[in-house]
């Protein structure tokens, strides 16, 4: 994966300047890759190699140190898959919202935050909850979440639904 941030920061070699209030960061993430096998559809024949590749548009803004808004975009598309009527859902994702949350709290420091909107979910290190970034879609979460930190402790509660990728359309 490729990843191009821009943000309000100074040059090198310019003189620094103090960070201003509200803050937008922007991002570009691509990947690509090509996948092939044999035997998928045990049918003579059915064997295939495709070429997958997945845009991700990213905003970032901060208005206060306290409060937050993450969007993020996402085109994926294969190309030659052709083992089945259409490539799944995992695979292809044409130009959708894949996140989009406000975020209220200090992230990092003693307190509480609160998420909600669509979101990853990342627990267990992937084992017990997660986006599977592996597929060319990923999976995402309509979600409330609300977290409380402390030094070395951390406790979720949240409630969740998984969103259903609908390649072609709107999720």
């Amino acid at each position: 994966p490729v990843a191009v941030v821009a943000s309000g920061a100074p040059a090198p070699g310019s003189p620094a300047r103090p960070a201003p209030p509200k803050a937008v960061q922007l991002a570009v993430v691509y990947r690509d890759r090509a996948e092939g096998g044999d035997g998928y559809a045990a049918v003579k024949g059915a064997d295939d190699g495709y070429y997958l590749n997945r845009v991700r548009l990213e905003a970032t803004v901060t208005a206060t140190p306290w409060m937050r808004g993450f969007a993020q975009v996402q085109d994926a598309e294969t190309i030659g898959y052709d083992t089945a009527p259409a490539a799944p859902a995992t695979h292809v994702n044409r130009f959708d919202l894949r996140q989009g949350y406000v975020e209220l709290g200090r992230t990092g420091k003693a307190g509480v935050t609160a998420r909600v909107g669509r979101q990853e979910f990342i627990f267990g290190e992937q084992r017990l909850m997660g986006g599977g970034d592996w597929n060319n879609t990923a999976r995402a979460f309509d979600a409330a979440r609300v977290s409380a930190f402390r030094p070395g402790v951390k406790l979720d509660a949240f409630v969740a639904s998984v969103v259903a990728v609908t390649p072609a359309g709107v999720d």
